[in-house]
């Protein structure tokens, strides 16, 4: 727990400070808040050129600008904060040295920590690497849209109709030419986290390298430890000001001491991040 005291600390320090706002508890520097908007228009288009592509063939553009406005950057390398977001992608592929499947779980120690927009963020760092194919998915996404109305899809066509999986709704989308599949799961098959998992990491017309979980608080949800339970590596994001001490308490209790657990001190104040 001294190590946590002494991040926060630092992260209070960091509030008057010109420095980055990303901090891990290492003392690392990582992390992001959230906005939230209405979603703007999409328009289809034809995937071609993409990073990330490979065999889709139907891909929705998603709105940049909204998706800069809700802090979702990682598809622009030249973004201040996507450095960070390509620091806790190397660290999770340090991780996983020698292996070629990667299933990252993210969750906040609370709602409200920042957990969907780094998913997101997470999710497009890998998919700019084209040897990676991203699934980021949403497992409750079928009663929580937090997701989609951080990607502007909340409402929209999306989905793509041939979708060969009975878990869950899927489709392409491509942030400039940065593309990946994203998944709702259906309501009926949220608290089937083998079948989701196994259907993105075997689908014919998008076998996963990478997939990203956007999970709902880990503390809260039983549906979050199920899912944890399958994945290489979780990120847990922490608040600033926000996540208590026995938040973080209970988050190690469930993850006990698995290897691969990150934590992300989130919303230190600089960048609107």
């Amino acid at each position: 727990m001294d190590s946590i005291t002494k991040a926060v600390q630092r992260a209070r320090e960091l509030r008057q400070s010109p420095s980055s706002p990303f901090v891990t508890l290492s003392g690392k520097r990582m992390g992001v808040s959230s906005v939230t908007r209405e979603p703007d228009n999409l328009s289809p288009s034809t995937t071609s050129g993409t990073q990330g592509a490979h065999r889709a063939e139907t891909s929705v553009q998603l709105d940049a600008t909204l998706l800069q406005r809700n802090r979702i950057v990682a598809f622009e390398p030249t973004a201040f904060a996507c450095r960070h977001y390509d620091l806790l992608r190397d660290q999770i592929i340090h991780d996983q040295m020698g292996s070629d499947f990667i299933i990252v779980a993210v969750a906040g120690a609370a709602a409200g920590n920042g957990a969907t927009v780094t998913a997101a963020n997470l999710a497009f760092t890998f998919a700019r690497n084209q040897k990676h194919r991203v699934v980021l998915i949403s497992p409750d996404g079928a009663t929580d849209p937090s997701l989609l109305r951080y990607l502007g899809l909340e409402g929209q066509d999306w989905q793509d109709a041939s979708w060969p999986s009975n878990e869950a709704s899927g489709g392409h989308i491509l942030a400039g030419n940065v593309g990946m599949w994203l998944e709702i799961a259906n309501d009926d098959a949220r608290d089937n986290a083998h079948a989701l998992i196994d259907g993105a990491r075997t689908n014919r017309r998008w076998p996963a390298t990478v997939i990203v979980l956007d999970l709902p608080p880990l503390p809260a949800s039983d549906l979050a430890a199920a899912y944890i339970s399958l994945s290489t590596n979780v990120v847990v994001v922490l608040a600033s000001g926000e996540t208590t001490l026995p938040q973080v308490e209970s988050c190690k209790s469930i993850l006990g001491q698995r290897s691969g657990v990150h934590y992300i001190l989130n919303k230190t104040g600089r960048h609107g991040l």
